[in-house]
Parts: structure tokens; sequence; C-alpha cells
């Protein structure tokens, strides 16, 4: 497995195979439809919107580190039941997809290359090569890495990793951006971030790092842990996600540096609790989605299985 979406009330999932297909489920993961449509492709991220009805994927690289195949956006209007390759978008080496509450607006980012924003349910798209719009003396290629889209599809976040790892924000759905350029955040390799549905609540996790969280859309961040001995820091983080108030978040690293592990906090990041589950299942999780109550989550493990919880993380079952 390699990513997974869930609608707002949790009944309607949709989940990735690298080198594999889509497959999605109507009854809160209980059981799964694998999609005939597509077919098996290198899946890297997929979106959701919130009723389940409008979906988005893309296939590219599966390695952060470089770009080693490229691939096409897909997206579908059926809750997963058909898919259409926006072809128009070529062939590109795709990191992350996400979409506003409604599925209007979505937005796509490409490893090396740029932000693509849809405000038509994908119809039309347009593409920003360079945010800074040529007046950046950092950089003029951008490593992008994942995107966060608010519930009305005003806001949008987008991070790039590496060498370039900044956060980038948008108030007006993709038209201009805006990062910070005072120095003051020295990000070590930004793997996700996610989105509160009002997009004043946002938070993103550093690769072998720690977690960091915004209260004000991004204009200002907070790190999780500064005390290296502290459980979740310096871990190889994957993704991260929250519910639509922004209170309960969820966090995933692999074993690398450290244990790895699932992590969940329930008052807006201030605080991580580590979950066990599976045996060393929740070790090796990649990618995670909770609905918009916090009170549904789910999981996928590389090489692994889909994990289900319908309490709030405190029990889970594949």
């Amino acid at each position: 497995w390699s990513a997974i979406a869930s609608s707002a009330d949790g009944a309607r999932l949709a989940a990735t195979v690298s080198s594999g297909s889509i497959y999605t489920s109507a009854d809160s993961g209980a059981s799964w439809t694998e999609d005939a449509t597509a077919g098996a492709r290198n899946w890297v991220s997929i979106a959701m919107s919130a009723d389940g009805q409008r979906l988005a994927a893309v296939e590219g690289s599966g390695d952060p580190s470089y770009c080693s195949g490229g691939g096409s956006l897909w997206t579908s209007s059926d809750f997963g039941a058909s898919w259409t390759e926006q072809a128009g978008l070529g062939s590109e080496c795709w990191r992350g997809v996400a979409m506003s509450g409604d599925g209007a607006t979505v937005a796509a980012v490409v490893g090396e290359g740029s932000i693509w924003v849809s405000t038509d349910y994908g119809s039309s798209w347009s593409e920003t090569s360079d945010p800074a719009g040529g007046d950046d003396d950092y950089s003029t290629i951008y490593d992008w890495r994942a995107v966060a889209v608010s519930s009305d599809g005003t806001t949008l976040a987008a991070v790039t990793s590496a060498a370039t790892s900044r956060i980038w924000t948008s108030y007006d759905s993709g038209a201009t951006w805006s990062t910070d350029t005072s120095g003051s955040y020295y990000w070590s390799d930004l793997r996700d971030i996610a989105m509160s549905d009002d997009g004043y609540t946002m938070a993103v996790v550093d690769y072998s790092q720690s977690i960091y969280r915004s209260a004000d859309g991004g204009a200002s961040w907070s790190r999780a842990s500064n005390d290296p001995s502290d459980d979740i820091y310096s871990q190889d983080w994957q993704a991260i996600a929250m519910s639509a108030d922004g209170g309960t978040m969820v966090a995933v690293a692999t074993t690398g540096y450290n244990a790895g592990g699932f992590y969940l906090s329930t008052d807006s990041g201030a605080n991580w609790n580590k979950a066990v589950f599976g045996g060393s299942a929740s070790l090796n999780l990649v990618d995670v989605a909770v609905a918009g109550s916090g009170s549904r989550l789910s999981a996928v493990a590389n090489g692994g299985q889909v994990w289900i919880s319908a309490d709030a993380g405190t029990t889970w079952a594949p």
C-alpha cells in the first residue's frame, strides 16, 4: 500500500497500491473493490471529497530522493467506480494530490516541477512553475512533496523536500503564493502537510526531525518537541493528517533512525502519544487518513495491510 483517503464520515475509503491498483470501500473498510479502469500503476497519492463521490489520484515515483518514473493524474466522479486520465497534463513525477470538500478544487504537485490547480473539478488546470514569480533568489526549481487544500478550496499549502524545503501558502485558490523568506525556519526535509477544514490549523512532518504545527494559517510555526530524547523527535516521518477542526492529528513514521510508529494527538498537536497495534504493523505505516470528526482513522502499511480504527485510535483492526 502507498496511500489512503477518507470521506468526512469515514464510510468511504480509497487506498492505492504502489505498482498496483486503486481499491475503494463503501462500508468503512469492511470490504473492498478493486478498480479495473485505471489499472495497475505506481500510485503515490490519493484524495477524496467530503462525500466520497469525487477522487483524484496520481502516479509517480515512490522514492522521495529522486524521480525514478512518471505517470498521470486521474480523476473519478462516481465514487471511484471509473477513472479518467488527465492526459493533457502529461506524464510527470507526481508527488501529492489534495482536494476541497466539494471536490471542485484539486491541487497536485510534481517533484522538481510545478503546482497544478483546478477549480472546476478537473475540467481545466493552471500551472505555477515558480510560486515566487521569479523574484526568489533561493531557488527556481522546487522539489514539491505534498499539498493540502481547505474545505472551501480557498487556502492551499504545499511543501518542498530536501535542500529546498519550504512551506508555501496560497489564500486565493492557488492564484498567488507566498513563503517565509526571513530564515526563521530551517526545515530539513519536509514530507507531508495537513490542514483543517477552515485552513487555519496546519501541520507538517519533517523527515528525521519533528512535527510542526501552525494555528494561524501558516504564518508562524511551532515545533511539537525540541527535546532530542523525546519519542517524536528524529523520526523518519512519512505522513500526517488531521480532523476537520484540527483537534485530532495523526502522524506515521517508518522504522529507521528511531523505531517509527503511529502517533496521535487530541489537542491540536500540543502533545503526542504512540499507539502500537498489530505487532510490528504499526511500525511500517506510510500514510494515514482522518474522518471529519476524528473518530474514525485509517492507515496503510507498505507491504502490509489497511488498518481501521472506529474509536479515535483506541483499538485497531485490519
